[in-house]
């Protein structure tokens, strides 16, 4: 069985955090899911999700939210991280080098930020407490 790897729950819970209904609706479908698949790339990976048909769907159904960046101990770019959601269920998580660079065995986190907030040392609390849920949620709102 396919597990995520610390890294990849540190970005999933970045990703999810924030009081919205539909963040919340995603943080119950993470809960009760489990990796499908991971297709790791040259730069980054793709970690794929299997969401029982009984968890509750979101609406809108269909969109991405990625308003974290993360520098790596070493990374020679930043990474970027996001989920996709469709057909109202956490679909993927996907991360990667923006600069296409070959990635770590073993990822170590330098810095993380939200777009537009200050950078911290490590994916925590305090970084959770600088999120622009409004910013993060803008492109689901409007669909």
């Amino acid at each position: 069985m396919l597990t995520l790897t610390s890294f990849e729950r540190s970005l999933m819970d970045a990703l999810l955090v924030g009081g919205d209904e539909i963040l919340a609706r995603l943080r119950a479908q993470y809960a009760v899911g489990s990796v499908k698949a991971r297709e790791a790339y040259d730069s980054g990976a793709d970690v794929l999700f299997d969401v029982p048909a009984s968890a509750h769907v979101v609406d809108p159904s269909n969109f991405q939210i990625g308003d974290i960046q993360l520098r790596l101990v070493n990374g020679p770019s930043p990474v970027d991280a996001m989920i996709f959601v469709k057909n109202g269920r956490l679909q993927s998580l996907e991360y990667y080098f923006c600069g296409g660079e070959a990635w770590p065995a073993q990822p170590v986190v330098e810095t993380a930020h939200y777009f537009g907030a200050r950078e911290f040392s490590e994916i925590g609390d305090a970084l959770f407490q600088t999120r622009d849920l409004a910013f993060a949620l803008n492109a689901v709102k409007r669909t």
